[in-house]
């Protein structure tokens, strides 16, 4: 029998955290099984490894491009670091972040004041904050504003343009 997912569930956890991979992998094989309705998809964040582990309804996979991908997302869980915080709002997509080091925890206590993510201390919260972060509809709505402010401003575009400038 075919299973039709309705949610699906990017983790990413940075890829110098390869520490904390194996035990959030496990937390998350955990909550899939109370959770069928959810694709879970646990990204390595290894572009070229060949991890794709597809069991149930939690799919371990070697890589994902955020720039091709992400917007099938309904929520993403990740580590707060810059270039994932930045594709989840160019993207308007909510997320629970999980800050392990450096910058990211300044990063979640921004996003969290702005209302563009939850924040968790630990990893016994994740489930309940994924839960909270797929049914609240201001942390939707938030993200998908500031989405809609940042393809005016198309940082890229501007960055790109002013390089050639100096060039």
């Amino acid at each position: 029998m075919h299973h039709v997912f309705y949610l699906h569930i990017l983790i990413t956890i940075g890829t110098h955290l390869k520490h904390a991979k194996k035990s959030l992998l496990a937390k998350f094989r955990d909550i899939a099984t109370r959770h069928p309705e959810i694709m879970f998809h646990f990204s390595h964040g290894d572009v070229e490894g060949s991890t794709n582990n597809l069991v149930e309804n939690i799919h371990e996979l070697s890589f994902i491009s955020y720039a091709d991908n992400l917007p099938k997302y309904d929520l993403v869980v990740h580590h707060a670091g810059a270039g994932t915080l930045y594709h989840c709002l160019i993207h308007g997509i909510p997320s629970v972040v999980y800050p392990l080091d450096y910058d990211q925890f300044d990063n979640a206590a921004r996003l969290q004041t702005h209302k563009l993510a939850l924040t968790i201390k630990h990893d016994c919260h994740l489930e309940s904050a994924i839960q909270d972060g797929l049914q609240n509809r201001e942390l939707l709505r938030n993200c998908k504003n500031i989405c809609n402010v940042l393809k005016q401003h198309n940082a890229p575009h501007y960055i790109t343009n002013m390089v050639t400038d100096l060039v």
